[in-house]
């Protein structure tokens, strides 16, 4: 159904540009302000940019190195949390969240960078800045690491620090990227972009290699490190963390070396906080529109609710499955496959489906996928592979998110403002990733064996029954996802429907954005405080005492109440009352 307006809209001025009417150029991130309008023109400046040549090679640098860094960061925790350090699933769960927990505050990055140039250049001192910081914090792990006084919290922080050079280069490499997209010629456009896509998977790709290599040694074996040979491991031989940032640190100090060449044409931008007020007005005139904030309530909602997961299976599949690195990696190459195949499907047989139907198709194959961990729950079978194979088809349902936001982004945009209103659509996505992980955290508080390994060995009918209802909450969670979908246009055509009604709504506007802001808040307490290791309920932790935890329920109330309260008002209660027919 397409929504109506509500009555406390209030209606936009008539003479407000005229939204695009097929907008090509898919914009990768947060630069906030209109590319060529900060940047001084040159007789070169309107011809294409060769992205691989001396001038712009440090732009597929850095989205080489974005790509590689975030997912190692990630990958090397499984062996060195789960496998070696019998961490609970709570902080294992945070700790994976917090060294990315910074690429949601890209929005605020690209605020920044575009309020104030270094020596009037918009980007570049910035990517210099982001890489030396992470090269900073990778020296530090290697120098701690080889002193041997380097704790595993402390390798999670530097990790977290490094990761926010990275948010930085990724805040302020994809505003160069758009710049230099807007010289492509219309029969090349989206061509510059699609290789950077490329690039950062490339290294995402080379990442789950190195942990591969790196991890999959005698640290896989029982009784390790008293044990050192057994079927588990696949190399004879681990790297040390040391190592392994030693790696990263040669790969961010080329980022920096190729950096400087960078070719960067001088800003005409003033360096003030004006330039932040102007930005920020831009960003509330672009939210007011109905056509972004209801994508913006849709991408919360949605995406928070499909992306709640079972954080209990990390320490089940490490006792039950015997999985090691090399087996946890195959997932993620996998994935990484399943996503490409998926992206190669869409765009070529279903790229005038519904994107409500490809979100239904998603989560029907993710919940079904799901559901076979009972098998493994209940010991029908614990064959490693079998979990390695069923697990990776996750990957459709966040490619079906990603394109439909993607496809929708490319609609709504007005002229003028397509980088804001990208920023706003993706940071509301980048929100709820840290947002769902808060809530699976806290479904672990109802049942706190499950956060122990040592509850799996025991492998009691109590621990499976306990796992099997987790499992089930969270398939159930995952479908009331679609609750939202009726927000969710159709296709481009109903998109550009929407659009032209040219609605808005100041309050509807200021819920989005403050709702936003509120998760990010709360997340980022959660992440950090979780991976410390906490008691407290309402961050996240199992409960500082044996009463019931009310905080978790304070919290979920909060958290859950948005996510049905929304679409019951936007949605169904115009179908209650008769304004509405359901239609999908």
């Amino acid at each position: 159904m397409m929504l109506e307006p509500d009555g406390d809209a209030d209606k936009q001025s008539a003479d407000r540009s005229d939204f695009l009417d097929k907008y090509e150029i898919t914009p990768l991130v947060v630069s906030l302000s209109t590319p060529q309008s900060s940047v001084s023109s040159s007789p070169s400046d309107h011809e294409e940019k060769n992205v691989f040549g001396w001038d712009y090679i440090g732009i597929p640098a850095h989205f080489w190195n974005v790509g590689l860094l975030s997912v190692a960061s990630i990958a090397v925790l499984y062996p060195v949390l789960i496998i070696e350090g019998g961490a609970s699933s709570s902080v294992y769960t945070a700790s994976t969240q917090l060294v990315n927990l910074f690429y949601s505050y890209r929005i605020f990055f690209g605020l920044f960078t575009d309020a104030f140039h270094i020596r009037q250049r918009h980007w570049k001192p910035y990517m210099l800045f982001a890489w030396t910081m992470t090269s900073i914090a990778l020296l530090s792990i290697v120098i701690l690491g080889r002193k041997g006084t380097m704790s595993i919290t402390s390798f999670v922080w530097f990790l977290t620090i490094a990761n926010i050079g990275g948010a930085i280069s990724d805040c302020t490499a994809s505003g160069f990227m758009t710049w230099i997209a807007h010289h492509e010629p219309k029969s090349r456009s989206g061509h510059a972009q699609t290789t950077m896509y490329i690039v950062k998977e490339l290294g995402r790709v080379v990442s789950n290699i190195l942990v591969v290599m790196g991890f999959s040694g005698p640290l896989n074996c029982p009784g390790y490190p008293e044990e050192t040979d057994c079927r588990n491991a696949i190399f004879p031989f681990d790297i040390s963390l040391s190592q392994f940032a030693g790696i990263l640190l040669v790969f961010s100090v080329t980022g920096v070396i190729l950096t400087i060449p960078l070719r960067e044409e001088p800003s005409n931008a003033r360096n003030s906080f004006t330039e932040v007020r102007k930005t920020l007005f831009s960003m509330w005139e672009a939210a007011q529109n109905r056509a972004v904030w209801q994508l913006m309530l849709f991408t919360m909602i949605s995406n928070t609710l499909f992306s709640i997961s079972n954080a209990a299976k990390y320490n089940a599949n490490f006792v039950w499955l015997e999985l090691t690195t090399f087996q946890n990696q195959m997932v993620w190459l996998m994935e990484s496959v399943v996503f490409v195949i998926g992206l190669s499907l869409i765009k070529h047989y279903f790229i005038n489906t519904s994107w409500r139907k490809l979100n239904l198709i998603g989560m029907g194959i993710v919940s079904t996928m799901n559901l076979l961990y009972l098998l493994v729950i209940y010991n029908i079978t614990r064959n490693v592979w079998f979990y390695v194979i069923f697990s990776t088809t996750e990957s459709f349902m966040h490619t079906a998110n990603f394109l439909v936001n993607v496809f929708c982004i490319i609609e709504v945009a007005p002229e003028g403002m397509e980088a804001v209103t990208y920023s706003l659509i993706t940071s509301a996505t980048a929100v709820t990733h840290p947002l769902a992980t808060t809530v699976s955290i806290a479904l672990l508080s109802f049942f706190p064996a499950l956060n122990e390994q040592n509850s799996f060995s025991d492998d009691t009918p109590a621990v499976r029954n306990s796992m099997a209802a987790l499992m089930v909450i969270v398939v159930v969670l995952n479908w009331t996802g679609l609750l939202a979908m009726p927000m969710l246009p159709r296709q481009r055509q109903e998109t550009r429907d929407l659009v032209e009604r040219n609605e808005s709504s100041k309050t509807w506007a200021a819920v989005a954005l403050t709702v936003g802001l509120c998760a990010l808040i709360y997340s980022t307490l959660v992440t950090i405080f979780s991976a410390r290791g906490g008691c407290a309920a309402i961050l996240g932790g199992p409960g500082c005492s044996d009463g019931k935890p009310i905080g978790v329920y304070l919290a979920m109330a909060v958290i859950f109440g948005f996510c049905y309260i929304i679409p019951t008002y936007h949605v169904y209660w115009p179908i209650v009352i008769g304004k509405e027919r359901f239609t999908w």
